[in-house]
């Protein structure tokens, strides 16, 4: 079984690699299917670790999602959050 990426560095990794804008209940659904279970993906958690990564300017606020309303926030993410993906295990740093 290979082994998982820490949901943390899963967001960052499907953000970059995605390039559109995203609310952390959509990021909840896609990840319970990667994370079947697991208590750490929800929206809540979810939603945190986005407000982590805007916190550090990897990612930024850009709308809400009409279908969740204030509980949507949609986030994109920023030219400084790409450049860290050669740190995500599997995107080509020989480190990882």
């Amino acid at each position: 079984m290979a082994k998982k990426l820490p949901i943390k560095t899963r967001v960052i990794e499907w953000c970059i690699l995605n390039d559109r804008p995203v609310c952390a209940h959509e990021l909840a659904d896609i990840l319970a299917s990667e994370y079947p279970g697991e208590k750490s993906a929800g929206v809540k958690k979810i939603d945190n670790i986005l407000d982590c990564y805007c916190r550090v300017g990897f990612m930024k606020p850009v709308g809400l999602d009409e279908k969740y309303g204030d509980e949507g926030v949609q986030y994109q993410v920023t030219e400084a959050g790409k450049a860290e993906l050669p740190y995500v295990p599997g995107h080509g740093n020989k480190a990882f």
